[in-house]
């Protein structure tokens, strides 16, 4: 399983937080995966998952470049991400566009487009909408597991 969350606005963070728990049947259904993803942003947010394929190649040369260094598992994740935030772009009838990152590894969108790519062992997904519609957007996913008892202490 895997725990989707979603933050709003800083001021607004404690009435705004909702998760969504994916079991591992709905993960394999690229379509109610995207859905489920889709139900916790407003109507204007892309959602796209990503498909096995998306993990295999696919990036632009200046995308290559911020990967070179990477170790295999690290650049299949990459890869998928900017695949997933590659479909979100042209969902939304954006300039398919090399999507580099900035200071602090965010996706850099072209003008007028919000996103965030997330990635964990076995699943990512990306999320984008256009920025007059949501000034900001991110999405966030982690393995459900179980914490180990000594944190709970």
């Amino acid at each position: 399983m895997y725990l989707i969350r979603r933050l709003g606005r800083r001021e607004q963070i404690t009435d705004n937080y909702q998760s969504l728990v994916i079991s591992d049947n709905e993960r394999r259904n690229l379509v109610s995966r995207s859905r489920a993803i889709m139900s916790l942003f407003p109507g204007t947010v892309i959602a796209k998952v990503a498909t096995p394929e998306m993990y295999n190649g696919g990036l632009f040369a200046d995308e290559e470049k911020l990967a070179r260094f990477a170790l295999p598992k690290r650049l299949s994740e990459f890869t998928a991400g900017r695949n997933c935030i590659r479909e979100c772009l042209k969902a939304l009838n954006a300039e398919a566009v090399p999507v580099l990152s900035g200071a602090h590894r965010e996706p850099i969108l072209p003008s007028g487009i919000v996103g965030s790519i997330t990635h964990c062992e076995g699943f990512c997904c990306a999320v984008a909408a256009h920025k007059s519609d949501i000034c900001a957007i991110g999405v966030d996913a982690e393995p459900w597991t179980a914490l180990d008892p000594g944190i709970v202490e």
